[in-house]
């Protein structure tokens, strides 16, 4: 995100560089960052250094990340999901490797309610 890390949507969106417009940023880079075309580069090279026959492979991430890892494994680059990850969103894969199509089921970890005090 560049200059536009740590900040929020609401403070980034009010900022006339922010490219606001998501189905548009696949050439759009932000000043000190990257496009989604490099982010899904380095996420195609990523999967294409795993071994599909290794086991299991926990991979964490942001949502943007998320987003284009899903059209890397879904093949629809330079289209990619529209909704962005949700916090708590898990994701499981049975990779075969780049190349292949591949089916993602989705989980949802629910917010647990906050305490006003510790028991």
């Amino acid at each position: 995100m560049g200059i536009f890390a740590g900040k929020t949507y609401q403070e980034a969106e009010s900022d006339p560089r922010y490219g606001k417009r998501r189905e548009e940023r696949w050439d759009w880079r932000p000043e000190l960052g990257e496009s989604y075309r490099m982010i899904a580069e380095r996420a195609t090279a990523f999967l294409g250094d795993l071994d599909p026959s290794a086991g299991s492979c926990l991979i964490i991430t942001h949502a943007v990340t998320m987003r284009l890892l899903r059209g890397v494994l879904e093949a629809t680059l330079p289209a990619y999901p529209a909704l962005i990850a949700k916090n708590g969103e898990i994701w499981e894969v049975d990779f075969k490797g780049l190349g292949h199509p591949h089916v993602i089921r989705l989980f949802l970890l629910e917010e647990a309610p906050l305490r006003d005090s510790l028991e």
